[in-house]
């Protein structure tokens, strides 16, 4: 994936999502997928390339509150998402693919910004506003956007020396707190392969995947000195939770095609535009503090496209090759 490095950063603080759709695909709930925050950005830069020339790469995103919409029948101890789903035409059954699990979210985005060549502080001041009042009216996973007044958006010119960049990346991300950022870390999950294959050589990635997805319960035993051997005298056993490692959650990173693309004229809908059926990709993310980056341009989501392989995949460059575990 080739890295772009913009030259300003919007930041667009505490957005108000208002019913958004929290079913990212067959396996995940609980966020809107990368997918539709890449459909965001795409929409912001349309809508202002007929007032500013200038292209929007990358988007971060971090979470300051979430609220499902879920229900707890018959007073039970578990609570329920509430799923709605939609009739297809005059199909009589319902597919759960087409169920949406809404929520209300408050959210910041962070925005990369290229081929800027304003620099009066009137001008990035205005150009941020404009940006504020375009992403008020647009959707995000079919849910409405709003914003609590205060603070107001910035245009931020990205410095060059690394001490000045550390600063500016501070002052952004104490204005941030609280929240976590999202970034995706596909090393954690090559890693993890790795070592599941010395023991388990038929270990796949999505054996991976559910690994730090599930939730475990194991026997630990106690014994007289607190040691787990099998000179010691065994106690009993105390069955606990494994502890989860450093937030990471499976998500959905793009997109990766079942079949040839089509031509145009083969479409349903229209015939203009060729197409092609694809399925999810799925990888691990994993929820960050944003006081723990020491430069917000690492938090930019990127598209890499490969129209060969027919592979359209989402991620943060930095912190994908980390392995961290």
């Amino acid at each position: 994936m080739i890295v772009i490095e913009p030259d300003a950063l919007l930041i667009l603080p505490h957005l108000q999502a208002w019913n958004v759709d929290t079913i990212s695909g067959p396996l995940t709930w609980g966020f809107p997928s990368i997918a539709s925050f890449m459909d965001l950005q795409h929409d912001i830069s349309r809508c202002l390339a007929n007032e500013f020339d200038v292209t929007l790469d990358g988007i971060g995103i971090i979470s300051h509150a979430f609220d499902a919409s879920v229900s707890r029948p018959s007073r039970g101890r578990y609570r329920v998402l509430n799923a709605l789903q939609r009739k297809l035409g005059d199909v009589e059954y319902l597919e759960g693919v087409v169920g949406d699990g809404r929520a209300n979210l408050e959210i910041s985005l962070i925005l990369g910004v290229n081929n800027l060549t304003m620099t009066d502080p009137g001008d990035l001041e205005h150009f941020a506003l404009r940006a504020w009042e375009v992403t008020n009216s647009l959707q995000l996973a079919g849910g409405h956007i709003s914003f609590s007044g205060l603070p107001k958006p910035e245009l931020i010119l990205w410095p060059e020396s690394s001490e000045r960049v550390q600063k500016v990346s501070r002052r952004i991300a104490l204005e941030l707190l609280p929240g976590h950022a999202l970034v995706s870390r596909e090393g954690a999950l090559d890693q993890r392969l790795t070592q599941l294959r010395k023991v388990h050589p038929n270990v796949n990635s999505l054996d991976v995947l559910l690994e730090f997805s599930s939730r475990r319960v194991e026997p630990l035993v106690i014994t007289q000195n607190g040691v787990s051997d099998d000179s010691a005298r065994t106690e009993g056993i105390e069955w606990r939770a494994r502890r989860r490692s450093a937030r990471l959650v499976p998500i959905p990173v793009g997109y990766a095609s079942i079949y040839p693309v089509r031509a145009a004229e083969e479409t349903i809908d229209d015939n203009q535009s060729p197409f092609r059926f694809v399925e999810n990709l799925f990888s691990l993310g994993q929820w960050l503090s944003p006081h723990r980056v020491w430069d917000m341009r690492n938090l930019l989501w990127q598209a890499s496209i490969d129209s060969d392989e027919g592979v359209y995949r989402f991620s943060t460059p930095f912190y994908a090759a980390d392995p961290m575990v």
